[in-house]
């Protein structure tokens, strides 16, 4: 069972020369500058540099030290060596996972021939592979829900800070990194709502939040926030032991070992998996509301036309009126029926 706080891993030094004004260390440092300035996330500048770091090793194991070096024939190599890798379980990279290695290749050297920095873009021409198009994976059953929910030891502070992360996780469906960034004034117990600040794509939302969850927050801002908030308060919800945010790489670590610990192991879970709120969170128009709203939400998927940026601002969940009971010999009104036709069509389009 997961326990304690841990911070998330550092960052791999780039390999080269640091003193060489013309090597990969210096000009990836300079391209990661210039991604900050023009408006470009930390998550995105940080997933960017990786990928870049991975391809500077396997350049570094051929001699090769500099992006003025690079050619068209050896991004093609690495292509190929991408293809081929297995990973520690013996699993090639998904295309998915080998266009994410590619992508930041092409945005570096465009930047690169730009800057002057190399005298052609020897990732123009770069094809990357073609992603599978798939569904998101299926959301825990509510039982399974209900398992995972109830690992955390609830007589340790750290236990009921995390039954309280699980429980907004379940109840909202949001981001992990959206999790980490809530603060205390973006809940509105009132409305029962929560304001997500700078999502994906840097856009506010507002979405519904159950009325289980915010009793769990509740509980532990009254109890153990108070114990480790610092002076002055930053405001942030969810904190560590010693009062700094609570990482994603550690968010991660812990939804993933709840899981392992309530015995539902038995697929790839990861902390997406409370996407469908259960029926005591929201009303049946939430539910709906918030399926829309995750389907549309990704950059994978077109959004319509006559969609409305964010069904969640302009929609007031009736969290008051009972939910109608569902009938056995209709089912033509199922929420999760309704995202799956929609998303069907989307496809068709």
């Amino acid at each position: 069972m997961p326990s304690g706080d841990r911070k998330g891993p550092r960052l791999q030094a780039v390999p080269g020369d640091q003193n060489d004004p013309g090597g990969f260390p210096r000009t990836v440092a300079a391209f990661e500058v210039w991604l900050g300035v023009h408006g470009y996330t930390a998550s995105t500048i940080e997933s960017r540099r990786r990928a870049i770091v991975f391809f500077v090793v396997w350049l570094t194991e051929r001699n090769i030290t500099r992006p003025v070096e690079v050619t068209f024939s050896m991004i093609e190599r690495y292509q190929r060596h991408l293809f081929h890798y297995r990973k520690r379980n013996g699993q090639p990279l998904t295309l998915r996972s080998q266009a994410q290695r590619l992508t930041p290749l092409r945005a570096f050297f465009k930047w690169a021939t730009r800057q002057h920095v190399t005298a052609v873009n020897p990732a123009a021409e770069l094809e990357l592979p073609r992603t599978e198009q798939r569904l998101p994976k299926p959301a825990l059953t509510i039982a399974e829900a209900e398992a995972v929910l109830g690992v955390p030891d609830l007589s340790t502070p750290i236990g009921l800070r995390d039954r309280a992360m699980l429980e907004v996780l379940y109840s909202t469906g949001m981001r992990r990194a959206e999790l980490a960034g809530l603060h205390l004034h973006d809940i509105d117990i009132e409305r029962r709502t929560v304001l997500i600040r700078q999502g994906k794509g840097r856009k506010d939302r507002m979405i519904p939040i159950g009325a289980r969850a915010l009793d769990w927050i509740d509980r532990y801002t009254t109890t153990v926030r108070l114990l480790w908030a610092p002076s002055p308060d930053p405001g942030v919800l969810f904190l560590t032991v010693d009062g700094t945010p609570v990482s994603l790489h550690r968010l991660t670590t812990l939804m993933k070992g709840y899981v392992t610990a309530s015995g539902v192991w038995r697929r790839k879970v990861r902390v997406t998996c409370f996407v469908t709120p259960p029926p005591h969170s929201c009303s049946r128009a939430g539910l709906i509301f918030g399926s829309f709203n995750k389907c549309l939400a990704t950059s994978t998927l077109p959004r319509p036309k006559f969609m409305p940026k964010s069904l969640s601002t302009t929609y007031k969940p009736s969290i008051r009126q009972p939910i109608p009971p569902q009938q056995p010999d209709r089912d033509d009104n199922d929420p999760m029926l309704l995202v799956v036709t929609v998303v069907f069509l989307l496809q068709l389009f």
